[in-house]
């Protein structure tokens, strides 16, 4: 995992699971995006949504994902 962003981050897996965390704040994936690098430039594939972020490196092959997070505040609990 490269942390290439702010908010952005490289991972190369084969079957993992990734959580994402700020302290005080809810992490969320905003956008996973398949690709490779050529000559030491990104270039993407396939765009990732739906149920399929949910399984972003499956156990038989090897993937490269670019995940864009987006932080939010955590909702404070009611008094």
């Amino acid at each position: 995992m490269i942390q290439s962003g702010k908010e952005e981050f490289i991972v190369v897996g084969k079957g993992i699971s990734l959580d994402f965390s700020q302290p005080g704040k809810i992490v969320e994936v905003d956008a996973a995006q398949e690709g490779t690098f050529e000559n030491g430039q990104w270039v993407p594939d396939r765009t990732l949504n739906g149920d399929e972020r949910y399984s972003l490196f499956p156990p038989d092959q090897l993937h490269i994902v670019r995940i864009k997070l987006l932080p939010r505040k955590a909702s404070q609990p009611s008094q």
